[in-house]
This record gives structure tokens, C-alpha cells and sequence, in this order.
């Protein structure tokens, strides 16, 4: 195929994306951590005050200085969302027009968990580490002999969250591999080498400062650091479900997988994965640098730190990825090496097929149902003109979704703060059912006014003096159906 129809697929391909993804994600309710960097930019006066406030966050601030500026420049939610649906596109642009596979596999990584749903549709911070982790395995060939193209892709990439830290130090691994074996007269100048490892050190450095939580973080605080049978058996399983996510098919479906529920054969199969994708790349040493790395450190960052969810299995599959490119990249044709090449083809056929299977599921589930209803519960107390009332958010962690969706703080129960976003700090905790009315109470008396609740579930039974003025029947995030209630006057409770 000349290179001219290989530009002319990639532009259709890309096209299409584009068209399905804008189309799909503006569908798309976001959930509370997609609202969250909004509702700290409501709350923020300036760019420092935002930075401020996102200590307690544990990501590096990229994403969110962008979500800072689209508040600040259009006010409209909506962009973030196109902004999340563009870099999915950047990243099938990019498989479609440099990669090396062949064209059904370009097309079954465009129809994908990852770019079609999970991180083209839920606007976080992993949509940049999307195209940043497929740029960097397109910009790797050239690495030998200019490595500074891929230190700014890795640069980037290092800039989203820890797994993006831990992706780009296994992208240096394997660029170091491949230096080491290139002809000396075809390496890159020692001053270009320099300058990459530079930028790409400082990036990861300051992507580190970044993420480190102050000493009184309330999120996933501990370290696990002795030998935890049960704790390793589950980080090993997510190899198998970050490689192949394969939701349960109901409503709730999102961070599941078939797996759940068998967690021998999730351990089995995750450890069966890690090895045979080992093999396979074991001729093709940076290759394999690149899939021991990423693999090997994120699953010690999961079991001494957080387990995560499919987002951050995710990352399993972009080393998978970018692995698999760059030993096909360097395959030779024939050989005694033949059967693996075959072989590195069926397993990547298997696991853009489950990931196709995967996406299309996704996001089907995602178009006909409401993901969250934060947005329609906002809507809700807008339509029935209450937004100038007094409101309490019943949970901080879920209510502060429709506070940032509203573009008003709430009385965030349990925190003693009135905000638009939670604080993960010391302070923060689940509040009581006697603390909701105890502040539903004071509420009502500093103002002298009816008071909203907004509550993550309905209140049954309704209790005399609350009226129920909206309610969210189902979401796929099972703890964002909003109901809203309209509090009298209540007696101060003994």
C-alpha cells in the first residue's frame, strides 16, 4: 500500500472518529470526578488560589489547568468534553496513520474500550495520556537518531497521572535499550540526548512533587508494605482486566469485569498474560523493557498504594500497545523468529477484538443511559426556579457533582465548608444521618428560608415537613441518582 492511500485511510478513519466520538461524548453525563477540576475553578479566583486548591488532588495539574481555562474562556462544561472526544482522535489518528499494524487492527483499536469510551468519553486526565503514549511508541523509531520529539511526547504523558509517570519511565527503559544497540555512528548527538533526558527527568520530577498529598490526605492514605495474599492475587488479576476490559453486561456496568467474582481465575489469567506477553516480546528487547517496566511498576504501585479501577488498568493496555509497535516495528520477515511474529499477531488480534467487543458495549450502554445525573438533577432545580435557595449536599463526595454542575456552592455536609468541589483533607467525613439534620437545621435558622437537600439516593420513607421535588430514578454510576428534597421548617433534634 503506497503511502498515499496509508494517509488517505488514516484521514478516514479519523474522520469518522471524530464525527461519532463528538457526537457520542456530548451525550455523555459526566460523573463527580469529571466535574471536579470545574468545581474547583468555580471556586477559584485566580490560577494560583486553583492551584492551590488541587493539593489534595494526587495527580499532576495538566488536565486540569486546561479545564481551568475552557471555564475561564467559555463557561460551557461541553468543551471540556470536546476537548477529551479531540484527543481520543489525536491518539486513533496516530495508530491509524503511523503504526505498523495492519489495517483491521487499526480499525479495532479505534472501535476500543479506551479511546472509544473510557478515556475518549469520560473527560479526566487520562485522555491526554491517550495520544501521549501512542505519539511517543510513533516518535520511538527515530528516537536513535533525534530522541527529542519523544522526550516531549514522555514529557507530556508524565504530566496526567502516576500511571503516566510510570508509562514514560518504561518508554525511557526501552529508548535506553535501543541506544545501547544502535551502531554508535547512528546514535543522536550527546547534547540532543542530554536535553531529552533532561526535560523528560524534570517533567517526571515535577509530575512527582505534584502528586505527593499533603501529610493530612484523606484519600487512600495507607501503605501496604507487608505480603498481602489476597491484595496480590487481585493486582495480578488486573493485568488480564486492563488488557482485555470486559464489563458485565447491566446497567451498572462500568469498573466491572467478567472476572469479578472468580478470583483465582482473574489471578490465573492476569499472571498467564504478564508472562506469555513477556515471551512474545523477549526477542525484541525494548519491547520488552518497555512491557517489564510499565507492567511490573504499576502493579507494585497498586498493591503497595491503590488497586484502582479500569482507568488506571488501562495503562496495562497502552504498554501493551506500545509494545507490541515497537517489536513489530523491528520484526524481520521469515527467520527462525517467524512463529512468534505469528504469534504476537494472533495476541494482538485477541486483544483489540475484546476491547472492540468492550467499546461498542460501553458505549452503547453509555448513549441510552444516563451515566450520572448530576447535570439532569442541576437542570432539575433550575427548572423549578429553587436555585437561589439554601443547599445542603447530604454526601460531600457525590452531592459536590451537582453543586459544580450548577454553578453554585452547596453546604457540603460533613466537610463544615460551602463549596463547589470536596477537599480530600482531615476534615472530610461521610456525615451522619443525625449531622444532615442537625445542619439542615442550622441551615434553615442562619437563613431563614426552606432549605434544598440533595442526596446520591431517595429517602425513604419521607419524613412530614420534606417535600420531594425531583428524583433521578437510575444511573450507570450506581451512587449518582440525585434526589432533591425541599425542607420546611424542622425542629432542632435532641
Amino acid at each position: 500500500m503506497t503511502d498515499v492511500g496509508e494517509a488517505r485511510f488514516a484521514r478516514v478513519i479519523t474522520t469518522a472518529f471524530l464525527v461519532v466520538s463528538l457526537a457520542k461524548t456530548l451525550t455523555h453525563e459526566p460523573w463527580r470526578d469529571e466535574w471536579s477540576p470545574w468545581g474547583v475553578a468555580l471556586a477559584s479566583p485566580d490560577v494560583a488560589q486553583f492551584w492551590e486548591a488541587l493539593r489534595y488532588g494526587g495527580h499532576a495539574r495538566l488536565w486540569h489547568l486546561l479545564v481551568f481555562a475552557l471555564e475561564r474562556a467559555t463557561g460551557a462544561f461541553e468543551t471540556v468534553q470536546v476537548l477529551a472526544a479531540v484527543l481520543a482522535t489525536l491518539s486513533v489518528w496516530a495508530v491509524a496513520r503511523f503504526s505498523p499494524f495492519p489495517r483491521w487492527a487499526r480499525v479495532l483499536f479505534a472501535l476500543g474500550y479506551y479511546p472509544l469510551f473510557e478515556y475518549g468519553s469520560i473527560a479526566r486526565p487520562y485522555a491526554i495520556a491517550l495520544p501521549a503514549s501512542c505519539l511517543a511508541a510513533g516518535l520511538f523509531a527515530r528516537a536513535r537518531r533525534d530522541p527529542l520529539p519523544l522526550a516531549v511526547a514522555l514529557a507530556v504523558l508524565a504530566q496526567t497521572t502516576v500511571f503516566g509517570v510510570i508509562l514514560a519511565a518504561a518508554f525511557g527503559a526501552a529508548w535506553l535499550v535501543d541506544r545501547s544497540a544502535a551502531p554508535v555512528a547512528g546514535r543522536a548527538p550527546g547534547l540532543r540526548v542530554g536535553v531529552a533526558a533532561g526535560l523528560l527527568g524534570a517533567s517526571m520530577a515535577a509530575a512527582v512533587l505534584q502528586m505527593v498529598p499533603p501529610h493530612d490526605s484523606s484519600f487512600a492514605p495507607g501503605w501496604h508494605l507487608g505480603f498481602e495474599q489476597q491484595r496480590l492475587s487481585w493486582v495480578l488479576g488486573t493485568v488480564a482486566r486492563g488488557v482485555a476490559p470486559l464489563p458485565i453486561p447491566r446497567l451498572h456496568f462500568w469498573n466491572t469485569h467478567l472476572l469479578d467474582g472468580h478470583a483465582q481465575i482473574a489471578t490465573v489469567a492476569g499472571a498467564g498474560v504478564l508472562v506469555a506477553f513477556s515471551l512474545l516480546f523477549a526477542g525484541r528487547l525494548p519491547a520488552l523493557a518497555l512491557w517489564i517496566v510499565a507492567a511490573s511498576g504499576q502493579l507494585a504501585f497498586q498493591y503497595i498504594k491503590h488497586l484502582g479501577d479500569a482507568r488506571h488498568h488501562g495503562h496495562l493496555f497502552l504498554a501493551f500497545l506500545a509494545a507490541s509497535w515497537i517489536a513489530t516495528e523491528t520484526a524481520g520477515a521469515g527467520g527462525p523468529r517467524s512463529l512468534v511474529v505469528r504469534l504476537r499477531s494472533i495476541a494482538l488480534g485477541a486483544v483489540l477484538t475484546l476491547n472492540a467487543v468492550a467499546g461498542l458495549f460501553a458505549t452503547a450502554m453509555d448513549v441510552t443511559l444516563p451515566f450520572s445525573t448530576a447535570k439532569a438533577t442541576a437542570a432539575a432545580i433550575r427548572a423549578r426556579g429553587l436555585v437561589d435557595l439554601p443547599i445542603l449536599g447530604d454526601r460531600a463526595s457525590t452531592s459536590a457533582a451537582v453543586a459544580a454542575a450548577l454553578g453554585r456552592p452547596f453546604v457540603l455536609a460533613g466537610t463544615g465548608r460551602v463549596s463547589t468541589f470536596v477537599r480530600w483533607d482531615a476534615s472530610y467525613r461521610v456525615a451522619s444521618p443525625q449531622l444532615v439534620v442537625s445542619e439542615l437545621v442550622r441551615l434553615a435558622a442562619q437563613t431563614r428560608s426552606p432549605v434544598l437537600l440533595v442526596r446520591d439516593r431517595p429517602l425513604i420513607p419521607l419524613p412530614p415537613g420534606i417535600e420531594e421535588v425531583a428524583r433521578m430514578e437510575e444511573a450507570v454510576v450506581r451512587d449518582e441518582r440525585f434526589s432533591v428534597y425541599l425542607v420546611g421548617h424542622l425542629a432542632q433534634p435532641r
